[in-house]
């Protein structure tokens, strides 16, 4: 089921015959003639039975009529007529209609690059200047830094270590520690004012 082929198709070639007259016969002719003669009322009162044959014998007199010869040899004359100018008319519309819209896209989609620029550039510098702000309200110290008031500190911590029980005498130790702290949160705090000044 469905392995074998068909059978061949047949080729039928009809001739087009493009005349521009429509074939009848004598008898026909004859009547249509007498009719532009007369009025129909007059036709139809002086009109005898005989005449009055129905439309089919002229038909079969049409088909038992002698073939055009034109048509009668193997070789058929194909013609190839043009486009009407409707049809070259409603074409040219259609060209027209379909460049307006390509026209339409075009500006369409660059009006939409321009604006997508845009809207990157102002997500790029909303971007960079929630950046300096977030580093200047919480400021982190490089990696490999040291810490602030790293000697002090040490000093500090020895002098404890040599008077465990006489802790007064680090008075001096601990005001320059305490100095040194708080000169580093003026530092700090300027710091952050001139971020604040610089992301406004």
């Amino acid at each position: 089921m469905g392995t074998a082929q068909s059978t061949p198709t047949r080729k039928i070639t009809i001739p087009n015959e493009e005349s521009q007259f429509i074939k009848i016969s004598e008898s026909v002719a004859e009547r249509l003639r007498k009719c532009t003669e007369t009025s129909p009322q007059d036709m139809m009162k002086n009109q005898p039975k005989d005449e009055c044959e129905p439309a089919e014998n002229h038909f079969k007199n049409v088909k038992n009529s002698e073939p055009n010869p034109e048509f009668s040899g193997d070789a058929l004359i194909n013609y190839y007529y043009g486009p009407s100018i409707t049809s070259i008319r409603i074409l040219q519309e259609k060209e027209k209609e379909l460049k307006e819209s390509e026209e339409y896209w075009t500006k369409r989609i660059a009006n939409m690059e321009k604006h997508h620029a845009r809207l990157n550039q102002i997500m790029k510098n909303e971007y960079n200047k929630a950046i300096v702000e977030i580093s200047c309200q919480s400021p982190r110290p490089a990696p490999d830094s040291p810490f602030p008031c790293f000697e002090q500190k040490n000093k500090l911590l020895e002098c404890y270590k040599k008077n465990p029980k006489e802790i007064l005498l680090c008075a001096g130790e601990v005001n320059e520690f305490a100095d040194c702290v708080h000169a580093k949160r003026i530092y700090i705090e300027k710091k952050g004012t001139e971020c604040n000044s610089v992301v406004m």
